[in-house]
């Protein structure tokens, strides 16, 4: 019997799908040396439990084995030639804890920006920026172009939208990196160039398994896919969730979005590749059941953004505390007409004016404004028309 390990999935979509006798038959055709009389005693669920468990020894396996994994890499590398270049310029290691806002602020920079740094750089330093993921990603690489009035002018001369793996560039370097910002020896300055333009070239598969997809909810190695993600989407100037458009979000999520999807391990590029950068609203609302997430866009849309879920605004001072749903108004009311709504997202307090039809309202109160005498002419006159008497 296999040891037992942790199932992946709780919910296999084609072994829960089958009879014990397809099963067992094959079980059989994965392990032919197994007994089937071994197999009789086993139940339903504990004969799909071997097979899935049979699936993950394979996938670790497969995983553990780094040579000639076929990997994918949707951008064309660059030239070793534009690393070289650099021999010899000094780097600032710049080790990055908020991973959601360097990939931000790399994937929506300007080719060239100003930034105040805690230290003084000399032009031509070069700036190496690496995220505190799971694994550790190099996310970018900069150069000071110039020093105006203490501010450092930054040119971005690499984006690493292909990843790059600290740990690998250690593993090739014989040497470990530091976990905070600081110059690197000139000693291992050219050493560490040298290492990224092979990696550049020639990449190295990373293998992690994604943690469970939910709303608000991530750890280190989802802050590597998420990453990854915004330095590959196409943003032109600001951030934008995938799902709504809205954009100029400073706070991503990455929702992976394929089924049975939890703790899968994969090369990084896999679960890119299912992934979508959505604000925080959508990926609760993705996350809903659907009568949620009915009720939710049932509410009348914002008239500033168009964002369909709104809080409900309530006036007073009501006990008790309110739910994510309700906003508190207070007491002191508007001289216009009550909001009713607040906007997620841009806050705007707005409120649905009711327009009630009533047919012929305008023709009943042109006629109770006429005399008997009026419309008695009138009624006579109509009469006529109808009946053509001259």
């Amino acid at each position: 019997m296999l040891e037992r390990t942790r199932r992946l999935h709780g919910y296999d979509p084609v072994l829960d799908r089958m009879d014990r006798k397809q099963i067992i038959g094959h079980y059989l055709s994965l392990l032919p040396n197994t007994s089937q009389s071994s197999l009789e005693f086993k139940t339903r669920s504990e004969l799909i439990e071997d097979l899935l468990d049979l699936q993950d020894l394979q996938q670790q396996s497969q995983s553990a084995s780094r040579k000639d994994y076929p990997l994918r890499r949707p951008f064309a590398s660059s030239s070793p030639n534009d690393f070289n270049r650099h021999a010899g310029k000094p780097i600032l290691w710049c080790w990055e804890k908020d991973v959601c806002a360097t990939a931000n602020s790399l994937a929506t920079a300007e080719q060239t920006y100003e930034l105040d740094l805690p230290q003084t750089l000399e032009p031509d330093t070069l700036v190496l920026t690496a995220a505190n993921s799971a694994p550790p990603l190099i996310l970018g690489l900069e150069v000071v172009s110039g020093v105006v009035d203490g501010a450092a002018e930054i040119e971005l001369l690499e984006m690493f939208s292909n990843p790059i793996s600290v740990l690998e560039v250690e593993q090739r370097l014989g040497a470990k990196l530091p976990r905070r910002t600081q110059n690197l020896r000139p000693s291992i300055v050219d050493q560490v160039m040298g290492v990224i333009s092979e990696l550049v070239v020639s990449p190295a598969p990373i293998i992690l398994a994604a943690g469970d997809c939910d709303a608000g909810v991530s750890n280190a190695a989802d802050d590597a896919i998420l990453a990854i993600s915004m330095l590959q989407a196409d943003f032109c100037e600001e951030a934008e969730c995938q799902s709504c458009g809205r954009r100029g979000i400073s706070n991503l999520e990455a929702h992976i979005s394929r089924p049975g999807s939890d703790n899968l391990v994969l090369e990084i590029q896999d679960h890119v590749d299912d992934t979508k950068l959505v604000c925080v609203d959508c990926h609760v609302l993705i996350h809903q059941t659907d009568f949620v997430k009915v009720s939710a866009f049932s509410k009348p849309a914002c008239p500033e953004c168009g964002e369909r879920n709104p809080r409900t605004m309530l006036w007073g001072e009501p006990a008790g505390l309110p739910s994510d749903d309700v906003v508190i108004a207070g007491c002191v009311l508007p001289s216009e007409p009550l909001p009713e709504w607040q906007c997620r997202s841009c806050e705007t307090e707005y409120f649905v004016q009711k327009y009630e039809y009533e047919p012929y309202k305008l023709e009943i109160d042109a006629l109770a404004r006429l005399t008997s005498w009026q419309l008695a002419n009138l009624i006579m006159r109509k009469h006529k028309e109808e009946n053509n008497i001259t």
